[in-house]
C-alpha cells in the first residue's frame, strides 16, 4: 500500500487482514479507499460492510452491503449479511422477508436457512424456527453451530415432562415386557402420542410387520423420525 497506494487490490487485502484482527477502525480507511478506487467491486463492498458492522455502523454496513447486492445479485452471501444486518437493527419483518427471498433463490444456501430459523424465533414463530434451523443443519451436517441451534429450538418446544419420562426405567421396561408379550408377526401397530419413537421401535423390534408413530408436536415429530432412522 505504501508504495501503490491506488493499487485497490493491495488496499482491500489490508482492510481484511486488519478486519480479521478485529481493528475495524483502521480496517475500514483501506477498504474505503478500495471501493473509492474500484467502485464496482462487489467484494470489496461487502468487506467495507463487514467491517463498518464490526464498528457498530449499522447504517453505513446497510448501504454497503445494498451496493454489494446491487453489484453481485448472484452472490448470495452479500445478501445473507444484508438479512443478518436487518435482524440486528431489529427490523425483524424486513429481515424475515429477505431472508424468504435468499431461500426462494438459494434453496441449498444452510446459512441462510439458519438465519432464518434465528428470525422466525425472534417473531414468536418458535415451531417454523426450529424447522429452519432443522434444515440448516441437515444440509450442513458437519456445522456444529447449526446442530446446537437446531437442539435448544427443538429443547424449548419439547414439553419438558417428556425427558423425564423417557428416563423412567420402570415404566419403559414394563412397556417393553407388554409389547414383546402381545405384538406378534403381521400386526399394524398403532402408536398414539409416539413422541420420541420409543414404543414404536420397541413394537417394531418385537416383530409387527408394520408400524404407525402419530406425535402432534411436528418439532418432535421431526426428532422420531431422525431417532428412528439412527436405530
Amino acid at each position: 500500500v505504501a508504495a501503490a497506494p491506488d493499487y485497490a487490490d493491495a488496499q482491500h487485502n489490508l482492510g481484511l487482514v486488519l478486519s480479521s484482527l478485529e481493528d475495524f477502525d483502521a480496517a475500514v480507511l483501506p477498504l474505503r479507499k478500495a471501493v473509492e478506487l474500484s467502485p464496482r467491486n462487489a467484494d470489496f463492498w461487502l468487506n467495507l460492510g463487514n467491517a463498518e458492522r464490526g464498528l457498530g455502523q449499522l447504517g453505513a454496513a446497510a448501504v454497503a452491503y445494498d451496493k454489494a447486492v446491487a453489484l453481485a445479485p448472484d452472490n448470495p452471501l452479500a445478501g445473507l449479511n444484508r438479512a443478518n444486518l436487518t435482524m440486528e437493527q431489529n427490523e425483524l419483518v424486513a429481515a424475515l422477508a429477505q431472508l424468504d427471498d435468499l431461500v426462494s433463490q438459494y434453496p441449498d444456501f444452510a446459512a441462510a436457512h439458519n438465519s432464518r430459523g434465528g428470525c422466525l424465533i425472534a417473531l414468536n414463530r418458535a415451531e417454523e424456527g426450529a424447522m429452519a434451523h432443522a434444515k440448516a443443519a441437515e444440509m450442513a451436517p458437519d456445522n456444529e453451530e447449526y446442530k446446537n441451534n437446531m437442539r435448544e429450538a427443538w429443547g424449548n418446544l419439547i414439553p419438558a415432562w417428556h425427558l423425564p419420562m423417557l428416563a423412567d426405567e420402570a415404566r419403559n421396561s414394563a412397556y417393553q415386557q407388554t409389547i414383546d408379550k402381545h405384538v406378534r408377526q403381521g400386526m399394524h401397530i398403532l402408536d398414539i402420542g409416539s413422541g420420541s419413537g420409543l414404543l414404536a421401535m420397541m413394537a417394531a423390534q418385537a416383530g409387527a410387520t408394520r408400524v404407525t408413530a402419530v406425535e402432534m408436536n411436528p418439532v418432535l415429530a421431526v426428532v422420531a423420525r431422525q431417532i428412528v432412522a439412527d436405530n
